[in-house]
């Protein structure tokens, strides 16, 4: 090419000259008749540099082709495989982590440590050793493709291995957490599936898995479909506003409609640190039975605060106050009745938790410590043994960052237990755990 470029030149600068002089009579007809020549000598040598490059091009694709074949070639135990490549129009993620836990309790809890210790006389004192590792999760992430000009489609897929099994050593079947998809705008972003209660957004962050549910924190992961708006205009203060509806089991299925829910969060700085407060709620209705055609009310008002105090405190708390709510694990069963009319009615509670956060400022330890209680409200007949009182817990953690991804933690907890027509009980847990994230 850089020949053909030059002979160009050459005959630009010999047409210039030929210009400026002009020549007459044989002498002009000559060389004229020469330059032509040479410039069809020219055109050739320009076709030939083209066939040139073009072989020396699908030469070096080969090349590349071939070396492709060798790295996947390599290593690999079938000699003839060929590279397989599949190209998608999304993203894919992978985290998680892996978590080991040791768990010793003074006496037997219910729900596998989730909520209030054993009402029974005769096994609640009775102690526990528990090697646990179903709280380990594996989680993917899919982003893409575009929706529309300004939107994507993203999806989530995770669980854990609390799947059907009471043995916590031997037996860990996978369970899913979270699956869902969601199309996502600059304002606004539709979700639908399996996700966390978005009408109660806080979690405890504890060791344990029981996240302080029935010690005055409510919400678990249900079915919903969710609109979420992000409203401008605030500058740099944000308001979000979220709608939708969920389902809980089969007997809130029987109904023939599904819960509501809304909740509204404002973000702003108060003293230069964030500071967030929400408020929403929850109505909707359950069949009490099977067998019996006969339906509760549900429903919960809902709100929470977090605010980082300093860089290295932080507080978060949430309260609720409703009814019938068993099903996002709250205030025990969900309805009740009342022996002198025998007609079911909602078991209605409140209940709220408060956790403090302390992390030095470039260290590798943390300090967590938390409160909650459950207060149920509802007058009982004598005849209710199964429905608590209150359920009081305190908990208390330590964590230590061994490496980016491997930190050791230890948690303290305890729980007290107060029964409507009995007797309560209390529970003290100890629990380590080694977790390994990725």
């Amino acid at each position: 090419m850089k020949r053909a470029g030059r002979s160009c030149f050459v005959v630009l600068l010999v047409a210039v000259f030929l210009t400026a002089f002009p020549l007459t009579g044989e002498t002009s007809d000559d060389v004229i008749r020469e330059l032509s020549e040479r410039f069809d000598k020219l055109e050739q040598e320009n076709t030939d540099l083209k066939a040139e490059v073009k072989r020396l091009n699908e030469k070096i694709e080969g090349v590349e082709g071939e070396t492709r074949n060798l790295k996947a070639l390599s290593g690999s135990p079938v000699a003839d495989m060929q590279p397989v490549t599949h190209k998608t129009p999304f993203d894919i993620g992978m985290y998680g982590f892996i978590k080991t836990d040791l768990i010793y309790n003074d006496s037997q809890s219910g729900e596998d440590g989730v909520s209030a210790p054993s009402e029974s006389e005769g096994a609640r004192d009775d102690n526990e050793f528990m090697f646990n590792v179903r709280d380990t999760r594996i989680g993917f992430d899919f982003s893409g493709p575009a929706v529309f000009e300004d939107g994507k489609a993203k999806g989530k897929i995770e669980f854990d291995f609390y799947g059907s099994s009471d043995d916590h050593s031997l037996v860990s079947y996978p369970r899913f957490r979270k699956v869902y998809a969601q199309f996502v705008f600059p304002s606004w972003n539709v979700l639908a599936g399996q996700t966390d209660d978005f009408f109660s957004p806080l979690n405890a962050d504890m060791l344990s898995t029981n996240d302080m549910r029935r010690t005055g924190n409510i919400g678990y992961r249900h079915p919903q479909v969710v609109l979420t708006n992000t409203w401008p205009g605030f500058g740099e203060d944000t308001l979000k506003t979220q709608l939708g509806m969920l389902e809980t089991t089969d007997l809130n299925a029987d109904t023939g409609s599904p819960d509501f829910a809304g909740y509204i969060t404002y973000g702003t700085k108060i003293l230069d640190r964030p500071f967030q407060i929400g408020a929403g709620g929850l109505c909707g209705r359950q069949n009490t039975s099977d067998t019996v055609d006969r339906n509760v009310d549900i429903w919960a008002v809902t709100g929470h605060i977090t605010y980082d105090i300093t860089r290295e405190l932080s507080l978060k708390m949430e309260g609720f106050q409703g009814a019938g709510l068993t099903n996002y694990r709250g205030i025990g069963p969900t309805e009740v009745s009342n022996s002198s009319d025998d007609k079911a009615k909602s078991l209605m509670g409140a209940g709220g938790w408060l956790q403090l956060s302390y992390k030095p400022r470039e260290s590798k330890w943390e300090f967590i410590n938390g409160i909650g209680k459950e207060d149920v409200v509802t007058m009982l007949s004598s005849l209710d043994t199964s429905t608590w009182d209150y359920n009081f817990s305190n908990y208390h953690s330590v964590a230590y960052n061994l490496t980016d991804n491997l930190y050791l933690g230890l948690e303290f907890q305890r729980i007290i237990t107060k029964y409507k027509q009995k007797d309560g009980g209390d529970l003290s847990r100890v629990m380590t755990s080694v977790v390994y994230s990725f």
